[in-house]
């Protein structure tokens, strides 16, 4: 659980204020003797114990009301897991979506760019508590991180989904994957991160022939399984440089 509006919990000291109210009112008595009060005294013993616990149970209840206010205020976000606890740690994605040209081309009826937007959004679907998301584009032109700093907001990643379109470009790979590294190198580590490239995982772009261009992109694609980091694929292609703790090739 977390709360929309963390800084309305500092009203939680406004609970105090029933019981300094109760300290205060108190009122010191003084005993006077009486002889004819001591056929009543115990009735009236009984009858204080009755008061002090009504008294103890309304400052209970005053207590509480502000307790509960103030929660409410702070908006407290729950959220529902399928039916065991989650305890799995936080995952930073790091989104490498590619808009190339060639993410165009149709089989089965659905374009390749479709298969990838579908599992973006399975993604989003299933982030937890804690998980973060950043996004950055292949294209034959910059800007490629689209979103820099780590968003805890499934809807950020859609809207800037929703800005960039399919380009008309060849991807550049090779100048996507070096962004890919300096955004792994600013970020702070969690305790789980994984880069999740959804591609046709066209030849030309991923296995260029000058061998110089081919051993700089199996190089980047190293560094960014470096430390358990996983590479996820959308669709079965030819390079073998993904790893990490989970690799899936989606078809």
């Amino acid at each position: 659980m977390d709360f929309a509006s963390p800084w309305i919990l500092s009203g939680l000291v406004l609970a105090s204020l029933p019981v300094l109210i109760h300290l205060f009112s108190r009122r010191d008595y003084r005993p006077e003797p009486w002889a004819a009060m001591r056929f009543l005294k115990a009735a009236i013993e009984r009858r204080q114990r009755q008061m002090r616990l009504e008294s103890l149970l309304l400052l209970v209840l005053r207590t509480l009301v502000i307790v509960l206010l103030v929660l409410a205020l702070a908006e407290p976000r729950f959220y529902a897991g399928s039916g065991v606890a989650n305890s799995r740690e936080p995952i930073l994605r790091l989104l490498v979506l590619d808009l190339s040209a060639s993410m165009g081309s149709r089989a089965g009826g659905t374009t390749a760019y479709d298969r990838a937007i579908a599992e973006v959004e399975r993604l989003l679907d299933d982030a937890a508590a804690g998980d973060a998301f950043q996004l950055v584009r292949i294209a034959g032109s910059s800007p490629r991180a689209i979103i820099r700093r780590p968003t805890h907001m499934p809807a950020d990643v859609r809207g800037e989904l929703a800005r960039w379109p399919l380009t008309e470009e060849r991807g550049d790979v090779t100048a996507t994957l070096q962004q890919v590294v300096e955004l792994l190198r600013q970020t702070p580590e969690p305790a789980r991160r994984q880069v999740v490239v959804l591609s046709d995982l066209q030849r030309t772009n991923w296995l260029p022939d000058e061998p110089r261009l081919r051993s700089r992109l199996q190089q980047l694609l190293r560094q960014t399984r470096a430390g358990g980091r996983a590479v996820h694929r959308c669709r079965a292609g030819s390079i073998r440089e993904s790893g990490g703790d989970e690799d899936r090739t989606f078809a």
